[in-house]
């Protein structure tokens, strides 16, 4: 009998009261390796063998240069050009997928539900080490996404303060994002990370407060110290002995570091004075100030007195101007007095050019990127800069572990422990609970010109992220 609210109709037999899933599931992440990453890996990498080779630098002319006076005389004394010794380290990193017996089982029926599961699991995973190569690709080999603040204990969950200053925080929330990283909080000198800073899964961040919510993975307390660096779960502790070490390769943000080694070459000692990057910091270092004529100039003159045919960067040199879309935003609004147009009569194709030679400026393009550094407006020698890649990798860039029969799916036995723990053998299962699959490479960065590259540093980003 009908009710008399009619609530008749919406019982789970009718039509209405039935629940329906659309297929498969939909993401709102963002996965883009970003436009500086895909365009080093247009180019040719340089293929190595093992985790470590080394290479010859060409760092100084040849030097048996002079003249010979008109009556004759001896030819100058040659004189052999220095050269220095770097080193290609490959770092390798993997990622782990997994499925229950119950998923695997579904796949014997005949809906085949697992299949999507399967698949999806498969291709998140590929997306994820994917990011994690651009992400490396940005970063300076430390694995440092950010340092503590505030001292906090307690149990998980626990929101911990970060700073908001300095170079090494800059990208602090390009990588610090919710649901899609765990972290270390990991000694700044012995590189050790404590029981309750280890594998805490970020769940929420403030931009605004400059904090961020971490929830320990199976639990248990939170402790935190001033001064502990934030990085990616297992890339440091594993690798530290007493002394704070990094398992990932050194990528960009290595490579425009003035004054630090790169590749096994110090610039500080002779003869590797010109292994560094043109470096400009701003009137106050660390404070961010607006963009101008004025500043680029100060990075392009000693650009073209570094470079070998005496010449600013240019589209023929191979450079080309990368900043973020904070910074190119500050540009298109500090220099807007100057905009000019260029084909004006070519109605739809009109492109503002600030009065510079192009659009990008002073003849090169100017690209933005979502992963690139904040405050900086960097000039880059793009044919210079490479991926390193073994010499003969099975699959590409990344390769999925295979067993003998070249299945990617391995049996995992049930433990009585937590992930990455010892297992008294007692706790040990002894029986198949689910399937896994690992995804492995090896992967590095180099450059050749280290000092092709410039840096103007302290440059001040408009329409800053802030929390919605």
């Amino acid at each position: 009998m009908p009710t008399a609210d009619g609530l008749s109709y919406f019982t789970p037999t009718n039509v209405f009261g039935k629940d329906t899933w659309l297929p498969g599931a939909y993401s709102q992440l963002e996965n883009t390796p970003g436009l500086f990453f895909n365009l080093v890996d247009q180019q040719e990498p340089e293929r190595a063998e093992g985790r470590n080779t080394f290479f010859k630098l060409d760092i100084a002319d040849s030097l048996g240069q002079g003249m010979v006076t008109a009556h004759g005389g001896d030819l100058p004394e040659p004189l052999d050009a220095d050269w220095t010794e770097g080193k290609l380290t490959l770092a390798r990193l993997a990622h782990t997928a997994e499925v229950t017996m119950d998923e695997w089982e579904m796949m014997n029926t005949q809906p085949s539900a697992a299949v999507p599961v399967v698949q999806m699991k498969q291709e998140k995973a590929v997306r994820k080490m994917t990011r994690e190569l651009a992400r490396q690709t940005h970063m300076d080999g430390t694995g440092q996404l950010a340092l503590i603040a505030t001292v906090v204990t307690g149990a998980s969950p626990q929101t911990l303060t970060i700073t908001q200053t300095g170079v090494a925080n800059r990208n602090r929330w390009k990588w610090l994002a919710p649901n899609r990283t765990v972290v270390d909080l990991a000694d700044p000198t012995t590189g050790a990370v404590a029981a309750a800073g280890k594998r805490l899964l970020v769940r929420r961040v403030n931009k605004a407060a400059g904090t961020f919510t971490a929830q320990k993975v199976g639990g248990g307390t939170i402790t935190s110290a001033v001064g502990q660096v934030v990085t990616w779960s297992g890339s440091v502790d594993l690798f530290s002995s007493g002394t704070y070490a990094s398992g990932e390769f050194p990528g960009l943000g290595a490579l425009m570091k003035y004054g630090s080694a790169f590749l096994g070459i110090d610039p500080s000692l002779d003869p590797n004075w010109d292994w560094n990057p043109i470096y400009v910091q701003g009137t106050t270092p660390g404070t961010p100030q607006n963009l101008s004529l004025n500043r680029i100039q100060t990075i392009y003159v000693p650009m073209a007195d570094a470079a070998e045919d005496g010449m600013q960067p240019s589209a023929t040199s191979g450079h080309s101007i990368f900043s973020s879309y904070g910074v190119a935003a500050t540009a298109v609004a500090v220099l807007s007095p100057n905009i000019r147009y260029a084909n004006p009569a070519e109605a739809g194709h009109q492109r503002a050019d600030f009065g510079f030679t192009e659009i990008e400026g002073l003849g090169l393009r100017w690209m933005s990127d979502v992963h690139y550094c904040a405050n900086v407006f960097d000039v880059l020698h793009l044919p210079s800069i490479k991926f390193v890649r073994p010499i003969s990798p099975r699959q590409g860039i990344l390769d999925f572990v295979t067993n003998g029969s070249g299945e990617i799916w391995h049996l995992a036995n049930a433990r009585g422990a937590p992930y990455n723990q010892a297992v008294p053998s007692p706790n040990v299962q002894g029986h198949a609970t689910k399937y896994r699959s690992y995804l492995t490479g090896l992967f590095g960065m180099m450059t050749t010109k280290r000092n092709a590259h410039g840096r103007l540093d302290d440059v001040l980003e408009l329409a800053k992220p802030t929390d919605p």
